[in-house]
């Protein structure tokens, strides 16, 4: 039996572990949880390819990006940056491939999120990409 007061080394490393998790979860996990509303607004499009015009599903792509509430980026207005909500999309990013021949879409869109370290200050770049591959779903 261990006197009181006596620190254990697998004591300590649980609770280390314990509070890197913890700080894991609050820096990172936001980024994962809105990377899989991207994913399912991915999935949306390519499984509305074939029922809507390529133009509509294209624009509804866009402005499921753009709309997200958790998600910001800075635009040039006025000679300022300006925050605005949702991912910047552009005409290269989210692409959509179609295939006429073999009967394939894919859809892709590939972002990266940046994290400022606590309490260092550095910021560490994550790269995501959500895509959706395969035959014509209509």
């Amino acid at each position: 039996m261990r006197p009181k007061g006596q620190i254990s080394i697998g004591g300590v490393l649980l609770t280390l572990g314990i509070v890197a998790g913890g700080y894991w979860c609050v820096l990172f996990l936001p980024l994962y949880i809105d990377h899989w509303e991207v994913v399912d607004i991915v999935k949306k499009a390519f499984n509305s390819y074939g029922i809507v015009h390529d133009a509509t599903l294209r624009a509804e792509l866009d402005s499921g990006l753009g709309e997200l509430k958790f998600v910001t980026h800075t635009e040039q207005a006025l000679g300022q940056e300006v925050t605005k909500p949702g991912f910047a999309v552009s005409p290269d990013n989210p692409v959509i491939i179609a295939d006429e021949v073999n009967k394939m879409l894919e859809v892709t869109f590939r972002y990266d999120r940046t994290v400022r370290l606590v309490p260092t200050d550095k910021v560490k770049v994550v790269h995501f990409v959500a895509s959706q591959k395969g035959k014509f779903p209509h």
